[in-house]
C-alpha cells in the first residue's frame, strides 16, 4: 500500500489536536481518580469555553478557514493567485493567515477568513491559448495546438 503524502502544515495542526485531546482526557481521568466532580468541571469548562470563542471569534474563524484551506487546498504553494485586490505569489497557507509574495517583493499576509469567504482567481492553472500569424500555414497551427496541449496536460498532472 502507497503512503500518502500529507502536507506539513496539516501533519502539524493534526499532531497538535491530537495533543490537546490526549491532554484533557488524562487531566479528566486524573481528576476522577483524585475524587473530583467531572460533570461540574465539565459543566464549567463548557461555559468557559464559550466565553472565550465568543471573544475571539475572528480568531477562531480565521483558523477554521485555515483549516479549511489546509485540507481542501484550492492553490498551493508556489502558485500565482488573486484575491480581492491583493495579487502575488504564494509563500506559505497558514492556520490564520495565507502569506503572498508580491511582483515588488512585498510581503502580503490575508486572513484565511478573507481568502475562504472572497473570489480567488488562480492564475498559476490559467492556459493560455496559442495564437498563429493569419497567415501562418496548418503545419504551425497544429504545432502551436500541441503545444498548447501538452502545457496543459503538464500543469493537470501537477
Amino acid at each position: 500500500m502507497r503512503r500518502a503524502r500529507v502536507d506539513t502544515g496539516t501533519q502539524i495542526l493534526v499532531k497538535r489536536a491530537m495533543s490537546a485531546a490526549f491532554f484533557t482526557v488524562t487531566l479528566l481521568v486524573v481528576l476522577g481518580i483524585l475524587g473530583f466532580n467531572s460533570t461540574g468541571l465539565l459543566t464549567l469548562a463548557g461555559a468557559v469555553g464559550l466565553a472565550f470563542s465568543l471573544a475571539i471569534q475572528d480568531i477562531l474563524k480565521n483558523f477554521f478557514s485555515g483549516v479549511y484551506l489546509l485540507l481542501e487546498r484550492p492553490f498551493r504553494v508556489g502558485d500565482t493567485i488573486r484575491v480581492k485586490d491583493q495579487q502575488g505569489v504564494v509563500e506559505n497557507i497558514g492556520v490564520r493567515t495565507t502569506e503572498l509574495r508580491s511582483v515588488d517583493n512585498v510581503q502580503i499576509l490575508v486572513p484565511n477568513a478573507v481568502v475562504f469567504a472572497e473570489v480567488v482567481t488562480n492564475h498559476t492553472h490559467a492556459v493560455v491559448p496559442a495564437v498563429t500569424p493569419a497567415d501562418a500555414d496548418g503545419h504551425s497551427a497544429t504545432e502551436s495546438a500541441d503545444t498548447a496541449a501538452a502545457a496543459a496536460e503538464a500543469q493537470q498532472k501537477r
